[in-house]
């Protein structure tokens, strides 16, 4: 799997691409744990392309909504070929003092994991073979990154 990003526009422009027919996923947090990890979670079938933003709280995760009311994703786009899938979206930016609270539907509450410029973060990358997003992952890795 892979994940590539870029900062313009006061957002972070995201392409993640996977060898799976199923969802792949990206997520960011503040320490190196999958708990509490916004993962945004994308699912490519037919022609319908689709990216959820979720908070982790395992064994589960559940959608959530921005703390500022503004939305997850925009410019989404993807496709599937060969057995890979694709997608392209951008994530608003956030100030870099972001400490708000979030509640899981799964029941955690989580510091909300702001993304901005020089950000250290633990990225999570992911994928299933199943492209129902609750179904749980066949891979997943993990590791520090700048944004």
């Amino acid at each position: 799997m892979v994940v590539r990003w870029r900062l313009a526009d006061d957002a972070v422009h995201l392409r993640l691409e996977g060898t799976t027919t199923g969802w792949i996923a990206v997520g960011f947090n503040r320490t190196d744990t999958l708990a509490g990890s916004r993962l945004l979670m994308a699912t490519v079938d037919g022609e319908e392309v689709r990216v959820d933003e979720h908070m982790a709280d395992p064994p589960n995760h559940a959608t959530i909504a921005r703390p500022d009311g503004r939305p997850s994703v925009a410019g989404v786009s993807g496709g599937r070929a060969g057995g890979t899938t694709w997608v392209e979206f951008r994530v608003p930016l956030d100030s870099a003092g972001t400490a708000t609270k979030v509640k899981a539907a799964t029941g955690g509450s989580y510091l909300w994991t702001p993304l901005h410029a020089g950000a250290r973060l633990w990225v999570t990358l992911a994928w299933s073979h199943d492209r129902d997003l609750q179904h749980h992952s066949a891979m997943r890795t993990a590791r520090w990154a700048d944004l």
